[in-house]
Order: C-alpha cells, then sequence, then structure tokens
C-alpha cells in the first residue's frame, strides 16, 4: 500500500500530462484540426472522438481531481495513520510545513495541474501569448508563495521563492528575445542577469542540500557517540557491580572459614 501511494503521487504530473494530450489540436487548415501528438490522426473524428471521451477524460479527471483529492484526505487524516509505513509516508510529505500548512503538498500537486492545463489548451495560440499567461499564472503563484510562507525552515521559504523568480524571469525573457525589440547589448545583459539568478538558484538550493546532510551526520554520529558512551558506561557498572558481589562472596566465605572460638 506505501509503495502504491509513492507511486500515485510520482507518476501523477507525468500520468496527467499524457490524459491532457489527447485534447491538444492543431489547426493546419480552416475546419481541420489534428492531433499535435499524432499528426496522422484528425481531432474529433470517429477514433479520436472516442479515445478522448471513454478514456483521456475519465482517466484526467481522475488523475487531475481524484488524486490530489486522495491526497489532501491523506494529511488530514494523518493522525490516525502514524503506525505503518502509510503513516510515515503521510508524515514526510508534511514534515517540512507548519502545522497549520499540513494541505501545502496538495497545493502543490495543483500547482503543476494549473501549468498542464495552460500548457495544453493554450498550445494553439502565439509563443507570446503563452509566456504572457504564463507569467501572469506563476506571479500569482508566488504572491500566494509569500503570503504564506508554508515552510518550517526560513531556507525553504527563501528557496521556494527565489525558484519562482527564476523561472519568472527566464520566461519574460524568452518573450524579450521571441518579440526581439530589444538591441544586443540588453539582450546579452538580460541573457546574462537570467544566468545569475538560475545560478544563485542552483547555489542556494545546493547549500540547503549540503547543510541537511551535514546536520543529519552530525545528529548521527552524536547520537552514535552517546550510545556508545552509553553502553562503556553500563558495562562499566556492569563490572562494579559483579566486583562488589565477588567481594561480598569473598567476605562471607572467609567468616564461614574461619575456626571456631574455644574457651579455655
Amino acid at each position: 500500500m506505501c509503495s502504491i501511494i509513492v507511486s500515485l503521487l510520482y507518476f501523477h504530473p507525468m500520468i496527467t500530462r499524457t490524459s491532457f494530450s489527447a485534447f491538444q489540436c492543431v489547426t493546419l487548415l480552416p475546419g481541420e484540426q489534428w492531433l499535435r501528438v499524432e499528426m496522422d490522426i484528425r481531432c474529433w473524428t470517429g477514433r479520436h472522438s472516442f479515445f478522448a471521451l471513454a478514456a483521456a477524460l475519465p482517466a484526467a479527471v481522475l488523475w487531475g481531481v481524484g488524486i490530489p483529492i486522495l491526497a489532501l484526505l491523506l494529511v488530514k487524516y494523518r493522525k490516525r495513520l502514524r503506525a505503518g509505513q502509510i503513516g510515515a509516508v503521510v508524515g514526510y510529505m508534511c514534515a517540512n510545513y507548519k502545522s497549520k500548512f499540513y494541505y501545502w503538498e496538495v497545493v502543490n500537486i495543483y500547482r503543476k495541474l494549473s501549468v498542464i492545463l495552460l500548457l495544453t489548451f493554450l498550445s494553439t495560440l502565439a509563443a507570446v501569448t503563452q509566456g504572457l499567461t504564463f507569467v501572469l499564472l506563476l506571479s500569482a503563484l508566488a504572491l500566494v508563495q509569500f503570503n504564506n510562507v508554508p515552510f518550517k525552515r526560513v531556507a525553504l521559504n527563501r528557496s521556494e521563492l527565489l525558484s519562482e523568480v527564476a523561472v519568472l524571469l527566464t520566461v519574460y525573457a524568452g518573450i524579450c528575445f521571441q518579440l526581439a525589440f530589444l538591441s544586443g547589448e540588453t539582450e546579452a545583459a538580460l541573457f546574462a542577469l537570467v544566468l545569475a539568478v538560475n545560478g544563485a538558484f542552483l547555489i542556494y538550493f545546493a547549500k540547503i542540500l549540503l547543510g541537511t546532510y551535514i546536520r543529519r551526520a552530525f545528529n548521527k554520529w552524536i547520537s552514535g557517540g552517546t550510545a556508545l558512551a552509553g553502553h562503556h558506561a553500563l558495562k562499566k557498572a556492569t563490572q562494579l557491580r559483579d566486583m562488589a558481589l565477588l567481594q561480598e562472596q569473598a567476605k562471607l566465605l572467609g567468616f564461614l572459614n574461619k575456626p571456631p572460638l574455644t574457651y579455655t
């Protein structure tokens, strides 16, 4: 059961995107739409209509809506699942978030779903229109992240915000390059800024990972040293106790072997 939950959450974006790809149609001629992922299939004809309505739409609803609801129910009633591997998985989903933001992993799932929907249903529009819509969506998501600050650690909140700023700047630069209204020097400066922001995010994220690894290794070493010291202390106490028992037995044997008193 534990492996099933992990697999559902891991493959959720991939399967959701594959399900919605059945609705990605491009217009080649007036009145003719063809499936983007398989250009020899005409959209909304016999085979495509059956597949889209009988398989892709139920899968999109099940995976796009059902899996996030399942995840929300698991984290909401996580206290009843503390025992066992399922409780461990659900606890891991909430471990980095504040108690009142226990549901934030579900918010992240819907963030990915919104991006998938954007890429699916705006694929027929111009690249600039897609980019501007994507910028608006990312700005709203960054604002939600900034106002709530869901992570326990300040470093994780900064990392999340920095990643969204890096993505926003990258998409904005892509729009500028697509429109080609900037001079060569300005484009070079903007490209350098994009590299710098993305590099800063990667360095900061690597710093967090390294700090987490060092902290865990140090705690493991401390706990191991404490356990070793406790083992030595217990062994020493056992030895002292055994020595005391031997001394008591020696005294008792010496008293018993002492010759009896004689009176003259």
